[in-house]
């Protein structure tokens, strides 16, 4: 895992606090040792940067830095024509001209490819870059001027192409360079023209869909402007209230402008602020509340926390957002040690967010706090009532059937499904799945069942919209699934019934794959088949389980050989089926 990057600011105040008591000898001996760190090519950089800063150097160097800088903007210029005549090759047709390629063997390679090619060529990615670099040195060396003005053609390139575009990554640190940009234009402007000029630099209107605290990769924040740097912002305290009321005035829809809102009323140094905001805007802008739950986070308020989360809940619709202020008021029932709001967080979380991953979090925890049966029969009413709102797949309301053992629900819900989209989240196949299991005795030597069962059951059906690593050491639906199903006695009558369609639907879908020689799909095939025949032999009759694999192997597909493979590798994976090996 990477450290966290220090923003410039605090780091070099961290570096004086530590070098300030040093006396020069010591001194002498860190930058000794930190010059034996440096590798053999770095070197020279390394004494001509220190050799710079030596007292009587510097003058010399701005007189050279003027001269620099009218070069360094001519070729920004050429490198930004260069771009604009690639972009509009590329757009007309003529970048795949062959004589393009006669000389680069990396072109030619996209030539071949179905991949567009990036706006920006490697080595104008790299030219780019360098022209970063030598803003970000003018602006570490004091020349505030110069660094705002190469900033200012440097960003226009990068604007002009993204308009085309997406941009590259080209290794450069887009939100610190523009917060270092924003820097200077704060720092050279007058005090009566400081507004107007950042709300210009720092896109205040820019559309952001993303309620992550840290809106955009690229865009700083007002905290960032002033981390850019040693040193506080020249007259701040006037800044500030007119900022604000700038900002104000320009509403709060916009995710990002909502937030300069909100980080502006929490450098003012008070809370309750956020909250008016956050109140003023409830479900119209989700990020007051959000703000507000990751200040008392960082607080560790648990306990406001918890109130704010509840009547954020109260007021948001479900959502993204809903999600996250869920999340919230599971943290503070961790923290506070109360496990009854802890599931009350999972409850809300699954509300604003019904997806598998939320039914299992909130199915962990129920079943921990010994709730699992009334949580469950919970579950089932609100998805019945998401079914007639949406119309959706019954896919997560069949495995909360099944997790409670309630196969004939389950049944009727998915029966009249198709024997396609197995593999993708769907109700027959987890039902299919689930009467094998049952039929075969709930045998674990059962292989090919049980591994097809968990196959369907851990496949996502309603996928959530934030990235999520399983807790290995919860339960997974599979198991869940299992352990109402062993909870469960079926009367022979029905699950004859069952196993009938079972039967009808599997060979449908093993003909369906077959037939349409869909050979990446051969092994699943085989699986349905080695499934069926397991359950057949596990529940006494041998002679059908015999006379299944003969059918498909010998009689109806006996020229597929791919299939008969797949079918002969799934049979061996199987002790049941052991002694029908020789059929094959």
């Amino acid at each position: 895992m990477h450290a966290p990057k220090l923003a410039m600011g605090p780091y070099l105040k961290s570096v004086e606090k530590a070098c300030h008591p040093l006396p020069k000898e010591e001194l002498i001996g860190i930058i000794l040792s930190l010059a034996k760190e440096v590798q053999g090519d770095g070197r020279g950089k390394f004494l001509g940067n220190l050799l710079a800063m030596l007292p009587g150097e510097a003058e010399a160097h701005a007189t050279a830095d003027a001269s620099a800088k009218a070069d360094l903007l001519s070729n920004i210029a050429a490198l930004k024509g260069e771009i604009l005549e690639r972009i509009a090759s590329i757009e007309d047709g003529s970048y795949w001209d062959a004589q393009d390629y006669d000389d680069d063997e990396e072109e030619e390679e996209d030539y071949y490819s179905d991949a567009d090619p990036d706006l920006l060529g490697a080595d104008q990615q790299d030219e780019l870059a360098g022209f970063f670099q030598e803003a970000d040195r003018f602006f570490l060396h004091g020349q505030a001027e110069a660094a705002r003005t190469v900033y200012g053609a440097l960003f226009d390139l990068v604007e002009e192409v993204s308009a085309r575009g997406y941009l590259p990554d080209f290794a450069v640190d887009l939100r610190e360079a523009r917060a270092r940009y924003c820097r200077c234009v704060y720092d050279l402007a007058g005090a009566g023209e400081r507004v107007r000029h950042m709300l210009a630099i720092m896109a205040v209107d820019r559309p952001e869909q993303n309620f992550d605290s840290v809106l955009s990769r690229e865009y700083p924040f007002l905290q960032d402007v002033i981390d850019a740097q040693t040193g506080d912002l020249a007259d701040f305290a006037d800044f500030l209230p007119a900022w604000e009321n700038a900002l104000a005035r320009k509403g709060f829809s916009q995710d990002r402008l909502a937030e300069l809102r909100l980080e502006a009323a929490f450098f003012s140094g008070d809370l309750a602020k956020i909250g008016e905001l956050a109140r003023s805007w409830q479900a119209k802008q989700p990020l007051g509340y959000l703000y507000w739950l990751k200040q008392l986070n960082l607080t560790e308020d648990w306990r406001q926390m918890r109130e704010v989360a509840r009547e954020a809940l109260a007021k948001l619709t479900p959502g993204e957002a809903k999600e996250q202020v869920a999340n919230h008021l599971i943290t503070a029932g961790q923290n506070l040690g109360d496990t009854p709001l802890v599931l009350e967080g999972k409850q809300e979380q699954f509300k604003a967010n019904i997806c598998d991953a939320n039914l299992m979090a909130l199915v962990n925890e129920a079943g921990r706090q010994g709730k699992r049966a009334g949580e469950l029969a919970s579950i089932a009413v609100l998805l019945r009532e998401q079914g007639k709102k949406h119309g959706d797949e019954h896919v997560l309301l069949a495995k909360a059937l099944l997790m409670t053992g309630e196969l004939g629900q389950a049944f009727l819900l998915a029966r009249n499904g198709k024997e396609v989209g197995w593999s993708h989240g769907n109700a027959a196949g987890l039902l299919f799945g689930a009467i094998l299991y049952l039929v075969s005795g709930k045998r674990a030597d059962c292989l090919l069942i049980n591994d097809l069962l968990k196959w369907y059951a851990n496949q996502t059906a309603v996928p959530s919209h934030r990235f999520s690593v399983a807790d290995e050491s919860e339960p997974s639906c599979c198991e869940e699934i299992r352990q109402g199903l062993n909870s469960c006695e079926v009367p022979a009558k029905d699950l004859a019934e069952y196993c009938q369609w079972a039967r009808t639907i599997g060979g449908k879908r093993i003909n369906q794959i077959v037939s349409s020689k869909h050979r990446f799909a051969y092994d699943r095939a085989a699986g349905v088949l080695g499934a069926l025949a397991e359950a057949l032999e596990a529940s006494g009759q041998p002679d059908k389980a015999r006379e299944l694999l003969r059918e498909y192997f010998h009689d109806r597909f006996s020229r597929f050989a791919a299939f008969r493979r797949e079918v002969r590798t799934a049979i061996s994976r199987s002790k049941p089926l052991e002694k029908h090996r020789k059929v094959l």
